[in-house]
């Protein structure tokens, strides 16, 4: 099933009632778009990468990540031969390959 980003979380949060992973996520979208091409990547088994931005880079978009996280996405774009990946936390967190949605 496709991804639908909406152009307004505030319309999106209305219509849907989003939790707010979700309205971070589709927030992350709107910050990222005029940024280049995306694309979105999901196994058959449900594992996904959230955003690959230009065919290069991997955006995986959590509230609270954690190291595990962190190790699958890694292993991802090893295998998908992306250049960089990174985790878009909207919480402080120590972990390496970590980016704040509010620094984008």
């Amino acid at each position: 099933m496709p991804k639908v980003y909406l152009c307004d979380t505030g319309i999106a949060n209305h219509f849907a009632n989003l939790d707010m992973g979700s309205l971070f996520e589709n927030s992350i979208f709107q910050n990222l778009r005029p940024k280049g091409e995306f694309n979105y990547y999901q196994r058959k088994n449900g594992v996904e990468i959230d955003i690959i931005l230009d065919k290069k880079e991997a955006y995986e978009v959590k509230l609270n990540p954690r190291e595990s996280d962190v190790k699958r996405l890694k292993s991802m774009a090893m295998e998908l031969n992306l250049e960089k990946f990174k985790i878009i936390s909207n919480n402080y967190n120590d972990l390496e390959h970590i980016v704040y949605g509010f620094l984008l």
